[in-house]
């Protein structure tokens, strides 16, 4: 019996809370900023305007839709796993456990293959889909031929996309290692309030300036940079014509489903690391 209760006291000392394997560092909130952030949205709508060129007739209303739907399960599978398996997270952890330990640990080393991969494509997207016209917008609405420069020079010289885009992305992710990781989630969720924010005040500048306020300053700004006509009734007609995102082309509209369920859907609830 006096064994038997000094079993039990090492055991209790040794051993803080029953559980074993991965545990948790994420709250529910950081988890939902660090998948909503790593799915894209923003450059996920010009890629789908690029393949829209290609399969004319298409609705990405209709394909949004399709793939909201698509998406339902795999919400549910994911809210079931982590409802099963509360104190633990992560694919690896879920595929091991529910599939197989050799499955488990090829999704985790594909993983991390496909974070080298986009180590170096994201930044060269960066700079030159993002940073670049975005300082060359600025500097023509501004009328700073500095700053419009700047941004034709980054999307054109291969130079800068490196140093700026490669060399400060490997320094991040230096400083994401090091980092403790509850403050390199903090900063995740802060990044998110930032991108809300600037959703929130683009959709309020649009609602007060109005339908007719928008198309007077998309023709007066363009008027501004040589452009003779009506700019914006010009690109309307071009794209009912050429291509659009309201198009009736059923089958086309399927080919829009899974590249929108990958960047709007896929990592809906999905456990991060």
């Amino acid at each position: 019996m006096a064994e038997t209760s000094a079993s039990a006291a090492v055991e209790k000392t040794v051993f803080a809370r029953k559980t074993s394997g991965l545990v948790k560092e994420l709250g529910a909130f950081e988890s939902f900023s660090i998948n909503l952030i790593s799915l894209g949205p923003g450059p996920a709508y010009g890629l789908f305007l690029i393949v829209l060129l290609f399969v004319s007739g298409a609705n990405l209303m209709q394909a949004t839709l399709l793939a909201a739907l698509a998406g339902i399960p795999v919400v549910l599978a994911y809210a079931i796993m982590a409802i099963q398996m509360p104190r633990s997270g992560g694919e690896y952890v879920y595929a091991s456990r529910l599939l197989h330990p050799y499955l488990g640990f090829v999704g985790g080393l594909a993983r991390v293959l496909n974070a080298i991969v986009y180590a170096a494509i994201l930044p060269y997207w960066f700079v030159t889909f993002s940073l670049g016209p975005g300082l060359a917008s600025w500097g023509a609405v501004v009328g700073d031929s500095g700053i419009a420069n700047i941004g034709t020079t980054l999307t054109s010289n291969t130079t800068w996309i490196v140093v700026i885009g490669e060399i400060l992305t490997a320094a991040l992710m230096v400083l994401w290692i090091v980092m403790k990781p509850r403050l390199a989630f903090r900063i995740f969720s802060a990044l998110l309030f930032l991108e809300l924010a600037g959703l929130i005040v683009a959709l309020g500048l649009l609602f007060a300036a109005g339908h007719n306020g928008f198309v007077n300053a998309v023709n007066s700004f363009m008027a501004s940079r040589g452009y003779a006509g009506d700019y914006y009734a010009d690109v309307s007609i071009y794209g009912q014509t050429g291509f659009g995102p309201y198009g009736s082309n059923f089958t086309n509209t399927l080919v829009l489903v899974p590249l929108v369920f990958a960047f709007y859907y896929m990592f809906t609830n999905a456990p991060s690391y």
